[in-house]
């Protein structure tokens, strides 16, 4: 009786000492504002990076909900030099909520990893609150386990303008001669997808301003602006499409695809996998023939 009792003692004890270990675990792991150096004051337009601290453990994704109030408005959301480079729902301003989902093809962790960029614009004199309202991240361990991350909150105090107001946007803008990153474009048709008809898909970053939009020119239509995938109108796929990718500071990249050429490929992995299925299905029933055979024999 006392071995028992003793016994659910040290259980009950494991069991409190896990919950205090995950606990310390959530806390560690973080997102938090990067505060600016100098004093804000009313017309400055600054930059505010939000990180995630991770502890160490290696993480692929993360998802949540900024918020960000009072003495002036928000002017841009920008993901560049950001860990994540894959954005479901990139950084989006609705009232005075941030939502955001990003997520990368290997994990990341650190310290200090800018997940993205809140360009705020101080209009008068007073506060400014910053919190995180909710957030998760994705355990790079092959289940995506999810981790709940604790909010935080800071207050900037925003003060009278005295001389002529900075704008770290404009500045980063005008400094920006880098081109956006060389991407890929991918042609896929998915029945489940736009109606089963071909699309291509594309992705780039921007390790400056930021990736501003994406302009699609098919054959000799005129070029119309894009998110990461286009329908295409040819459904032949006799002509080419060229994509270009422009920042927010103007510059741009261009890539181009031979939608024949990939049409051609495309019938030729067909072709191999019909190929391939029927020769399975012909070994088989050679091999069934076979035993048939064998036991008649018998």
């Amino acid at each position: 009786m006392l071995i028992h009792h003793n016994f659910k003692k040290i259980v009950k004890s494991t069991l409190i000492l896990c919950v205090i270990l995950i606990s310390i675990k959530s806390e560690a792991m973080s997102l938090y504002f990067e505060k600016p150096e100098s004093e804000i004051r009313v017309g400055d337009t600054v930059m505010l990076n939000i990180f995630l601290d991770t502890e160490n453990i290696e993480v692929n994704g993360i998802e949540g909900v900024a918020k960000i109030s009072g003495a002036g408005v928000v002017s841009n959301l920008n993901v560049a030099g950001s860990v994540f480079s894959l954005w479901p729902n990139k950084p989006s301003l609705l009232g005075e909520e941030v939502s955001f989902v990003g997520g990368t093809p290997s994990g990341v962790f650190g310290k200090k990893n800018k997940v993205f960029s809140i360009f705020f614009k101080a209009t008068e004199v007073g506060k400014v609150n910053l919190s995180i309202k909710q957030a998760d991240v994705f355990l790079n361990d092959g289940k995506g386990t999810k981790l709940a991350l604790l909010g935080i909150n800071e207050v900037l105090d925003i003060s009278k303008s005295i001389n002529e107001s900075k704008n770290e946007l404009s500045n980063l803008i005008i400094n920006d001669k880098v081109l956006p990153n060389p991407f890929k474009i991918e042609l896929g048709k998915d029945p489940n997808m736009f109606d089963g008809k071909y699309f291509i898909s594309f992705y780039s970053t921007d390790d400056m301003s930021g990736i501003n939009r994406y302009e699609v020119r098919e054959n000799n239509l005129p070029a119309v602006r894009s998110g990461n995938t286009y329908v295409l109108e040819d459904q032949s796929l006799s002509g080419k499409v060229e994509v270009k990718v422009i920042d927010n500071a103007g510059n741009f990249t261009i890539k181009t695809i031979d939608l024949k050429e990939k049409d051609n490929k495309y019938n030729s992995y067909i072709l191999l996998l019909i190929i391939i299925i029927i020769c399975i299905l012909l070994y088989f029933k050679i091999k069934k023939i076979r035993k048939s055979k064998k036991k008649n024999k018998k």
